[in-house]
């Protein structure tokens, strides 16, 4: 589970968002890369999250750039390179969320 700050947004109180995160390889012969990498990957994650309003995360299709966002940041940790679309391509296949709370 991650808890964080959301951005501020003009006028409003400062909001939290808490989440679950699972993600999937491609290769499971990468899950020791990924646990070793895991203080980076979390870092990177809270950075992420941080840069977002609760505003822009209401909706269903803004999650799911969301989702999109934290692959690439983390495919970046683990050395992943630039591929179709802008897309970092590297261990992570998809990235879920099992929990997301913006109380």
């Amino acid at each position: 589970m991650i808890t964080t700050n959301l951005a501020r947004e003009p006028g409003q109180e400062g909001r939290l968002i808490q989440v679950g995160i699972q993600l999937k390889l491609g290769d499971p012969k990468e899950a020791e890369t990924v646990k070793a990498y895991m203080p980076k990957i979390r870092s990177e994650i809270l950075y992420t999250l941080c840069d977002h309003t609760a505003a822009s995360l209401s909706s269903g299709q803004s999650r799911i750039a969301l989702l999109e966002e934290l692959q690439n940041t983390v495919n970046t940790v683990l050395g992943g390179k630039k591929g179709k679309r802008g897309k970092i391509e590297g261990p992570v296949e998809e990235v879920l969320f099992t929990y997301f709370l913006i109380p």
